[in-house]
């Protein structure tokens, strides 16, 4: 590792607490808008219901492959579950 924080070309980034906050509401958000439990999500999405009981309570960090995954099982783009600030509009495309 050299001084800037550089591994064999990759940056490490230390986690974000506003980000994994801001899937866990959306994720909780989204689920619920959808009258979803949290079994059907980790069943759809094939993850564990301990993964999507965590995500929702902000205590790991999803893999973008887990985030496409529980996006698709909930039938939202991704970009729902990323969005910092969601308006009314891109709700919408939720129901």
């Amino acid at each position: 590792m050299n001084d800037a924080g550089h591994i064999c070309g990759v940056t490490r980034t230390p986690q974000d607490p506003a980000v994994i906050h801001r899937i866990a509401a959306n994720l909780r958000t989204i689920r619920l808008s959808k009258n979803m439990s949290q079994e059907t999500v980790a069943y759809n999405a094939g993850v564990s219901l301990s993964q999507i009981h965590r995500l929702e309570n902000g205590k790991i960090n999803p893999s973008i492959m887990t985030l496409y995954r529980i996006a698709s099982a909930l039938d939202v783009s991704i970009h729902l579950l990323l969005a910092e600030n969601p308006d009314h509009e891109m709700w919408d495309q939720v129901e």
